[in-house]
């Protein structure tokens, strides 16, 4: 919307949100769609904020262990360092 700041959230109206410590200055990024263990750490690296795992979770034979290995790749980054855990 004209006049606004880029990646200022809006609300359907199109007014900013007041300014508060707890209002996001952009909208989530969350990766959705053939999300896996295995390529959740890209998803993160890329920039995701949260990932959309619903079939992989729970069409997982040992839904415990998809967790963790979905819980593992997000807290590492392409280094091997914790980042969004």
């Amino acid at each position: 919307m004209a006049g606004q700041p880029a990646g200022r959230a809006q609300n359907s109206r199109g007014d900013s949100p007041p300014d508060c410590p707890y209002c996001p200055a952009r909208p989530a990024i969350v990766a959705i769609g053939g999300i896996t263990p295995a390529n959740a750490k890209q998803a993160a690296t890329a920039g995701a904020d949260a990932l959309a795992v619903i079939t992989a979770l729970f069409g997982a034979d040992d839904i415990e262990a998809a967790a963790r290995a979905f819980g593992q790749a997000w807290a590492e980054d392409s280094a091997g360092a914790p980042t969004k855990a």
